[in-house]
C-alpha cells in the first residue's frame, strides 16, 4: 500500500453517494483523495489549478462534460492522467470489457473493483524491455522517444523494408499495394515531420534503423 500512496487522486462524479463510496473505497486500498467535486466545471477548475495526478470524472458531469475537461486541460499542457467512469449502459459494447485506454486516456465502468485495476494498470513501473530501450537510446530526446511509440507495428515493419531495400518499389511488386505502400509511406512522413526536412524518409529509416528495430520487438513484451 506504501507505494499507492504516492498517487493522490481527484474524483468528479455528479451522484454524491457514488462519490463517497468510491472514495473511501479506494482509500481502503491505499490512494489519498486530493477533492471531490459534483459540477464539470469546479472539476475544471480545479484540474486546472492543482494538476492532481490522476483525475477520475464521470463522462457527462452537470455543465461540463469529460470531452469538454479534458480537451481544455491537454490544450494547457496539464499533465494530469484522466479516468473517465462510464455506464455500461450508455455503451453496449464495452460490456465485455473492464477497461480501455484511447488516446491515453483511460474508459471503464462504475465498479471500484474496475478502477482499481486501472489504477494499478496505470502505475505499475515499466517492463524490462521498456527500460532496456531507455537505457539503450539515452541520446534521442522525449519527442523522438514519442515519436517512436506513436508508430503502428505495421509502419515499423514498413520502414525496416525501406531501410533494407534499394527501392521503394522493391518492397513489394504489386501495382495495388504499391499505391497503398506509397500512401501510407506519405503519411509516416508526416507523422515524422519529415516533409521540410533535407532528409529522405529512407535516409532517416537508414539512420535509425537501430531504434526501429528494438520498437519492432513491443509486440512481443
Amino acid at each position: 500500500m506504501q507505494e499507492k500512496q504516492q498517487h493522490t487522486l481527484f474524483v468528479a462524479h455528479s451522484n454524491r453517494n457514488y462519490a463517497l463510496g468510491l472514495t473511501i473505497g479506494l482509500t481502503e486500498n491505499g490512494y489519498l483523495i486530493e477533492q471531490q467535486s459534483v459540477a464539470g466545471i469546479e472539476a475544471l477548475e480545479f484540474i486546472l489549478r492543482y494538476q492532481p495526478k490522476v483525475a477520475i470524472i464521470e463522462a457527462e458531469l452537470p455543465f461540463l462534460s469529460a470531452f469538454d475537461i479534458i480537451k481544455t486541460a491537454k490544450s494547457k499542457e496539464v499533465k494530469t492522467q484522466f479516468i473517465v467512469v462510464l455506464k455500461t449502459r450508455e455503451l453496449p459494447m464495452f460490456e465485455p470489457l473492464q477497461f480501455v485506454k484511447i488516446n491515453e486516456v483511460f474508459y471503464c465502468n462504475m465498479s471500484v473493483k474496475t478502477l482499481l485495476k486501472v489504477l494499478s494498470h496505470l502505475h505499475k513501473s515499466k517492463n524490462w524491455f521498456w527500460n532496456l530501450i531507455e537505457q539503450r537510446f539515452k541520446k534521442f530526446n522525449n519527442k523522438m522517444m514519442k515519436t517512436m511509440e506513436s508508430l503502428s507495428n505495421y509502419e515499423i515493419a514498413i520502414l525496416l523494408d525501406l531501410a533494407a531495400t534499394k527501392k521503394t518499389k522493391d518492397i513489394n511488386q504489386d501495382s495495388n499495394a504499391s499505391v497503398l505502400l506509397n500512401r501510407n509511406l506519405k503519411e509516416i512522413a508526416l507523422k515524422l515531420n519529415l516533409t521540410h526536412q533535407q532528409i529522405s524518409l529512407k535516409e532517416w529509416c537508414i539512420k535509425n534503423n537501430d531504434i526501429l528495430k528494438a520498437f519492432s520487438l513491443r509486440c512481443t513484451t
